[in-house]
């Protein structure tokens, strides 16, 4: 079985549009769960990519992919819509965490690297992170922290 990476995706664009797009991806979850199986739009050209596991809640696309993020079929979706987006993602089994962002038609793609990722090594004695000269219990925090100036170095904040 895949590892799965956890999709979380924001949408811009003007109102309409949106509802059109949540409306996609809400009959796209009521059909998944009738077929038990992936869900991709028609109109999408993507070879083996599935959303599994959809919901919208709050504005929000939740979904998960087969080991790396779908950027690209994300990408196909926004321009049917006419809309932009960014897509956090992660699959931490195989240290994938970052962040897709789509623009005036263009995806750029942050992801933390093993330089980034070898920062916070875990402490077996104390069974937690050193991050930064203090102990972390939960890693998502500091790979919050890490895409966070690393998007902030990308836009030269």
């Amino acid at each position: 079985m895949a590892n799965m990476c956890y999709n979380t995706v924001s949408f811009y664009g003007t109102p309409e549009k949106i509802q059109a797009v949540e409306k996609l991806f809400t009959e796209l979850a009521a059909k998944e769960q009738q077929d038990n199986c992936g869900q991709r739009p028609s109109f999408v050209s993507a070879g083996e990519a599935w959303f599994f596991h959809i919901r919208w809640e709050e504005d929000l696309l939740y979904f998960e992919s087969r080991w790396e993020p779908i950027l690209d079929i994300l990408r196909q979706v926004a321009d049917h819509f006419q809309l932009e987006f960014e897509c956090e993602f992660e699959e931490l089994d195989n240290l994938i965490f970052g962040i897709g962002i789509y623009r005036y038609g263009t995806l750029t793609e942050i992801r933390l690297d093993n330089a980034d990722l070898n920062q916070y090594p875990f402490d077996k004695g104390s069974d937690r992170y050193y991050f930064e000269g203090e102990f972390w219990e939960c890693q998502e925090e500091i790979l919050e922290i890490l895409l966070d100036r690393k998007r902030n170095l990308f836009y030269g904040i």
